[in-house]
């Protein structure tokens, strides 16, 4: 079987790549085709090739993944009969990224278009509240990618906002864009990524594929999403299976300040 993939992020990671690593191990799986630096979501595929420059908007072409049990991200039971997800956790573990203390991976979301607010998204000030509670216990580490280091669809990223300008009060935290200058020749900005979050077991996202790339490495995700068709499915109740991690939600600023409290 073949596997073409071109949609955004989010539905790739839980739509696509488990039917192809299903497909793997069943030794049905022929090749995969998707975006430029994709090789670390198919880790698996020995023949896997980087194609495609922008992501399409949800599924994009992946007609191909028409045998999969389920098509829909935003659905309340799907049916898991041709669905494995990757160990991510244990394949990308390393001893690169190793600090004095345990790693705690704040993922946040901003666009070019002004949508950012309409599903959550952390406001500095909220930010602020999430830095000065972990940053004493924690080695914290701010992923909002730039768009010049991912694959981008209709959603273009922020690249000069005010939340980059926030990390800069915090000199011991890692603006994860600054981290991969510094390995830009030896890694990926996803096999960065990946390594990052093999490594960390506390996490903190807000709703889209932060919340879905989070949930994919064990430990414990806590989400903050006010809105999106996550809440109206009840899709985060079965974020688990991606990894076997706990995964909490809050909708809104005053319960998930609750919830990150259970980090201390």
């Amino acid at each position: 079987m073949n596997i073409i993939s071109s949609g955004e992020f989010g539905y790739e990671m839980v739509l696509v790549v488990p039917y192809a690593y299903w497909l793997y191990s069943q030794n049905l799986l022929t090749s995969t085709t998707s975006c430029i630096d994709t090789k670390p979501l198919y880790y698996f595929s020995k023949n896997h090739k980087e194609v495609f420059t922008k992501r399409d908007d949800c599924i994009g072409r992946s007609t191909s993944i028409s045998g999969a049990s389920f098509n829909n991200l935003h659905i309340q039971n799907p049916n898991f009969t041709k669905w494995k997800f990757p160990d991510y956790k244990n394949h990308f573990k390393n001893d690169v990224f190793i600090y004095d203390k345990p790693l705690m991976i704040i993922s946040n979301k901003r666009y070019s278009n002004g949508s950012t607010q309409r599903y959550g998204s952390f406001t500095d000030e909220q930010l602020e509240v999430i830095f000065n509670l972990f940053k004493n216990d924690y080695q914290l580490i701010y992923n909002r990618a730039k768009s010049n280091k991912i694959t981008v669809d209709v959603q273009i990223p922020s690249d000069q906002d005010s939340d980059f300008e926030l990390i800069n009060q915090y000199p011991d935290i890692i603006n994860i864009n600054q981290l991969h200058d510094q390995y830009q020749s030896i890694y990926s900005f996803n096999e960065l990524q990946f390594m990052l979050h093999a490594n960390c077991d506390s996490f903190i996202s807000v709703q889209g594929g932060s919340s879905i790339l989070s949930s994919c490495f064990g430990g414990t995700n806590i989400i903050y999403a006010v809105g999106g068709q996550e809440l109206v499915h009840n899709s985060f109740s079965w974020y688990t299976k991606f990894s076997n991690c706990t995964v909490k939600h809050a909708k809104d600023f005053t319960i998930f300040n609750e919830l990150i409290n259970t980090f201390k």
